[in-house]
């Protein structure tokens, strides 16, 4: 159980991270050209809810240290990205299509790159969090 608190841990500061640097990369050129009309906007910017965003984070990195990282703690990389990969196609792909079928203007320009982040982004930290807890043992 200690393992999974660990692993868990693990995986949710690397996918905060490796997210905050996605975002902070496209959040102004890309996002906010597409959504803004949806986002919480202020004078200052964009309004995040931070503890929505957390729990967020906290129910996807669950899901891939569940689903991903302790059955395949043992594989191979190549076998840990694509189980990523795949968990992370069938979480973001949930959010992206619900979101372009019942929201006026969730663009499909929008619903791929966000797609394809989710779904790199998810292998990538699937793998990440494996290497880690390897190093760690």
């Amino acid at each position: 159980m200690i393992m999974m608190i660990k692993a868990w841990l693990v995986t949710t500061v690397v996918f905060l991270v490796g997210d905050i640097v996605w975002l902070a990369c496209v959040r102004n050129t890309f996002f906010v050209s597409k959504i803004k009309h949806l986002m919480h906007m202020t004078e200052q910017g964009i309004t995040i809810n931070y503890v929505t965003a957390l729990l967020a984070y906290l129910v996807v990195s669950a899901g891939i240290t569940w689903f991903v990282i302790m059955p395949l703690l043992h594989a191979p990389y190549s076998t840990i990205f694509l189980q990523g990969a795949l968990f992370g196609f069938c979480i973001y792909g949930v959010y992206e299509f619900t979101n372009h079928a019942i929201l006026n203007g969730w663009s499909l320009s929008f619903l791929t790159a966000d797609l394809i982040w989710g779904t790199v982004w998810c292998g990538v930290m699937s793998v990440i969090g494996v290497a880690l807890l390897r190093y760690s043992l």
